[in-house]
């Protein structure tokens, strides 16, 4: 697993992951996840555009999240 924590105001931010990944405390950014599942934790203001083969898990205080597919 690859783990992604505390980003700020990033434009693009691209990543891949094998088997899986978490995203940790980031706010304002704008990241492309190909993966086959994907955990978000306490994000804010972000934009995921993702390609994964489970639906993501969304926990913590997560507020105004966009999330498309690619």
């Amino acid at each position: 697993h690859t783990f992604i924590r505390s980003l700020f105001m990033r434009t693009t931010f691209i990543m891949f992951y094998y088997t899986g990944g978490a995203i940790e405390h980031c706010e304002r950014v704008q990241l492309i996840v190909a993966t086959m599942r994907i955990r978000i934790t306490n994000c804010r203001e972000c934009i995921f555009y993702m390609a994964v083969n489970q639906k993501p898990l969304l926990i913590g205080e997560n507020h105004n999240l966009q999330v498309g597919s690619l």
